[in-house]
This record gives C-alpha cells, structure tokens and sequence, in this order.
C-alpha cells in the first residue's frame, strides 16, 4: 500500500498510468466500495483513510434506507484506491482474528460481548497505525501538495453537499494491550513478507 502511494507520488501519476494505461482523463466518477447492505463501523474510517492518500473522498451514499459506501475521485485514482482498500480490508481481518485467537488459547473472557469490544480496540489501533504511517511518510517525502485532490473531484464533492451522518454506538473493550497491538500491526503493515510488493504487482 505505501509503496503504491510513494510510487504515486514521486511520479506526480496514478497507478493506471504506471502500468502503460494511456487513457488517462479527468474523468470524476463515484464508485462503490462496499455493498448496498450493513457496512462495519471501521470500513467507513479505513475509507477516509486511503482516500486521502489517493486523491479521493469517501462517503455514504444512502437510497431506500440503505447505506452504501463510495469513492468519489478521478477515475484511475478510484481504481486504485478500492484495490487498496480490499487489500487492507483482507489484511486487518486477517490479524485481527489472529490476534483475538491467541487471547482464546491464553484463556481471555470468552463473552462475545467482550471478545467483540476487544477486537474493535485492535481494529481502531491497527487503522491509527495505518494512518500514522501514511502521515509520516508524507512529511518526511514532502508529498502533501502532490497528493492534493483534482480541482475537478473538489468541485464535484462540493457540490453533493455531504454531511456527516450519525456517529455509530460501537463497543469497545477499552483495552490498551489491544489497541497497542493493532496499532503496532498498522505501523508495520508495508514490511509483511512482500505483501505489499506482491500487492501492486496485481495492480
């Protein structure tokens, strides 16, 4: 994922252009990320997440009192940033289940109600993590102006007017060991045996 953003923005170009794609145009278009049906509570965040580091917003688009998650952007840049949201999405599954198991086999509270507060404390650590690490490597590569939005995809977020929703009840566990792992798996994300490099291979 970072490695995609870092070749992003020391190019000045999206990905499609990187793999020989000539038709690039600034097209705006709205794409879903995430069906029409309940969404979980960290989806939305990791969204706004990776959407600031490609050059897209994320919103809900809600029609018939269902709630649909959406990249709004330039269309080589959405294309990119869905591919890297699955991805993401896949990995923090992946380890939060990880994680949640080794607490079972270390004989945790088994309560579902527990077992659920703590992997949403490793959920927000490890999307905190992610974020941080994007920041850092912002700053430290001087890419904040180059990773601006598109005047083009400004102006059509503008005009759809969002607004933010209603803030979810989520459970949390309030656990600081959880949090802290999750946080430590987001910050280490781009270093897991090549993953990532195997990742913008298929992109």
């Amino acid at each position: 994922m970072l490695m995609a953003q870092r070749i992003m923005a020391e190019n000045g170009i999206t990905m499609t252009e990187i793999e020989g794609n000539n038709s690039f145009s600034n097209e705006v278009v709205d794409i879903p990320i995430t069906s029409p049906y309940r969404t979980p509570w960290w989806h939305k965040i990791l969204a706004t997440v990776i959407g600031e580091n490609f050059r897209c917003e994320a919103y809900y688009y809600t029609i018939n009192q269902k709630s649909q998650l959406m990249f709004i952007g330039l269309k080589q840049d959405t294309e990119v940033a869905i591919k890297v949201f699955n991805y993401a999405v896949n990995a923090i599954n992946y380890h939060t289940a990880k994680y949640i198991e080794q607490l079972k086999r270390g004989g945790v509270n088994n309560k579902p109600l527990y077992l659920t507060g703590i992997r949403n404390d490793y959920i927000l650590g490890y999307i905190d993590g992610l974020r941080d690490k994007f920041n850092e490597q912002v700053e430290k590569n001087n890419w904040a102006l180059i990773l601006i939005k598109d005047d083009a995809v400004i102006e059509a977020v503008e005009k759809k007017g969002l607004r933010k929703g209603r803030r979810s009840s989520i459970n949390f566990a309030c656990s600081d060991n959880a949090y802290a792992s999750g946080y430590r798996k987001g910050r280490e994300f781009e270093t897991r045996e090549g993953l990532i490099e195997s990742q913008n291979a298929s992109m």
